[in-house]
This record gives structure tokens, sequence and C-alpha cells, in this order.
């Protein structure tokens, strides 16, 4: 078993012990995959400060046994749901406190509520979701591989917008560069939206054409090994009048200085700040929609989140996003987003793609 995951269920127990909680029951796909490498569809991972249990049933059971270090993990074949195993597990263990994770469904959390007793749930989310937002160098890699496929992808964009397009055709496109070129697939439903459409922040990619003079933005990201990118381009195409450079301009420059003030101990608000403040000392601000980041790694949308509410606090090894944008109903939208790795000295960027105004010649 990979050396990172021995390390990484260290942390976690030290974690453990650092809150008062005795154990924690592991049922998120996303948290499993994160401590194991195991991306199976079921599974409950029970662990304690003295032994970390892998429950497995019949249709991973081998694939468990032969991945995961025997060392650290006991192997049982799960029996039906595996509530009696548990039952069993806790009953001579005692009135402990458990943590679980938030994220499960009401109704599996009543399931577990019932399994662990006599000991007691404890919601040990922060736990987990702490860990995870500092990544380690095997995450990383795996996040560069991501971004670097991404770029590649926009190269391969800038070639097919010509007018007459659609979004649907381009988002196909995407979609097949992606899986030819090394990656799971995308990391989210990529978002390709043309003239007024590029206005809806969360657009929904349609049978529009694309049309000269009008921006082009397209939201994409792929997963390689578990690991996401995102990033957002918007372009023009043929040509571009002096209101859409304008608010182009505008929207680089609040990218810029947010990520200016990015570094280990700034807080995620005054980077969502540093944009906004941009944005609305040109005129804008009511045309920026929504936060300013958030994190990337296993989900495309994780801790922290660079919001004018965040509590987060960046450290060295988060991997978060940049994605100012402004827009203008009936006419365009303009968002820039990048990868950014919060290094231990500012910002590291992950994402390469130029980001000077383009006009892509018909």
């Amino acid at each position: 078993m990979d050396e990172v995951y021995v390390n990484r269920l260290i942390r976690l127990r030290e974690a453990m012990r650092e809150s008062d909680i005795d154990g924690m029951i592991i049922l998120d796909r996303d948290n499993t995959f994160y401590l194991t490498g195991f991306c199976g569809s079921a599974s409950i991972l029970v662990i304690m400060s003295d032994v970390a249990v892998f429950l497995a049933d019949g249709r991973f059971f081998e694939q468990v046994r032969k991945s995961l270090s025997l060392d650290m993990y006991e192997i049982i074949f799960q029996n039906k749901d595996g509530k009696e195993q548990i039952k069993g597990f806790f009953g001579i263990r005692g009135k402990l406190r458990i943590g679980f994770e938030s994220s499960i469904p009401y109704e599996r959390y009543l399931w577990l509520s019932e399994a662990v007793r006599p000991a007691r749930l404890v919601d040990a989310c922060k736990i987990l979701t702490s860990a995870r937002m500092l990544k380690d160098e095997k995450e990383l890699r795996l996040i560069r591989r991501a971004a670097a496929i991404t770029d590649r992808c926009v190269e391969m964009i800038l070639k097919e917008l010509k007018p007459g397009v659609t979004e649907h055709e381009l988002a196909v496109k995407i979609r097949r560069f992606f899986e030819d070129g090394g990656a799971e697939g995308e990391s989210f439903p990529t978002i390709v939206a043309f003239g007024i459409n590029s206005a809806y922040p969360h657009h929904e990619t349609s049978r529009r054409r694309l049309k000269a003079g009008e921006a082009a933005l397209f939201d994409l990201g792929c997963r390689v090994k578990g690991y996401c990118s995102d990033l957002t381009r918007t372009v023009f195409v043929g040509s571009s009048d002096a209101r859409q450079r304008k608010v182009y301009e505008i929207v680089l420059g609040a990218q810029g200085e947010a990520i200016k003030k990015i570094k280990p101990g700034v807080s995620a608000r005054e980077v969502d700040a540093a944009a906004r403040e941009y944005i609305s000392n040109a005129g804008f601000g009511d045309a920026f929609r929504h936060n300013t980041g958030h994190g990337v790694g296993i989900n495309v949308h994780e801790q922290p989140r660079l919001t004018p509410l965040s509590d987060d606090i960046l450290k060295k090894g988060m991997v978060i996003t940049v994605e100012p944008g402004i827009y203008l109903p009936n006419f365009m939208g303009v968002r820039i987003e990048d990868l950014v790795l919060v290094g231990e000295d500012g910002p590291v960027a992950l994402s390469k793609s130029p980001k000077k105004m383009r006009i892509i010649s018909q």
C-alpha cells in the first residue's frame, strides 16, 4: 500500500485524539478514497486508535484484500448491510464517542446511530475536511496533470471556435479530448456559453450557434486518478467592441488583484474582497454574482471557500480557484478562472493557459 495512505491514517488518528474522539466510521465514498485509495461504490471503514477495520462486500472483497495493507487494516467480509457486525464491534467496546460524516444521508445516519450503540455519534466532518484541504505531493502531481490536460484542451477549443459551431458540439469535443488525452473524463459538466448565454454563470450548454462578434465562455475541467481541475476562459470571435474589451480587462484586473493576496495566513474572505472591490470600483459590483473561488481536489468544489463570509484561513498546500466574473443580461458575461496553489511564499499558478484578451479570427 502506498505510504501516502499510511501517513493520512496517522494524521487522522492524531486529529481524532485532539478532538477527543475515540473512533470514526467512514461511509462517504470520497473520504474512503482519500484514506485508502479504494474507489468502489460500497464499503464501511471503522477507524479506532488501535485498529482499522475495512468491511467489504462480495463485489469488492478480493480487490480490497489485494490493494490494502494487512498491517494497517483488518479486512472483513461484509455480511448483508454490515449492521450486525458493527453492533458486535461496539457492543464490546462500550460507550465511546464515534465520529461520523455529516455528508451522509439522514437515513444512513439513523442506520448508523442504531448500529454503533452503546457508542454515541458526534459530527466529525471537519476532521476530514481540514485534512483534505492540504494537498500532499501525490495529490499535487495528479492535480497538475489534470490542469495540464485542461490547458491543452483550451488550445483545441480555440481552433474549433468558428461562427456556426454550436455550444453542444464544442462540449462534446471537450469531453472526447479529455477521454483521449489521458483523463478519466470531466470533473463536472462542461459549460459552453455563446453571446447572451454567457451572462448566465451556470448556463446549461445548448444548441445555440456562435455568431461573429460574440463572446464565447467555456468552463471546463477533467479528472485524473480521482483528482480534478477547473478552468474558465472567455474569448471573442471575429471582433469585439469597446464595451466588451472594457468588461474583460476589469475581470482580468480583478483576478490579478485577488491572486496577489494569496499566501499562507491570509483569510479567504480577503482574497474574495480584493476581486469584489476591484469590480465594484469599476462600476460593476452588482454584476459579480458569485463567490471568488473554492478549493479543488477529489471534488471540484471543496473547502476552503473564497466568499465574503468565509472563516477559512489559507495554508500552504491548499489548491483553490480564483474566478471573478461580470454578467450583463442580454449582452454577455466574462469569467476568468485559474487553479492556484497556496505556496510557502505566495501563489503558484497551476493553470497555464494565456489570459490576455483574445479575438479569434474567423
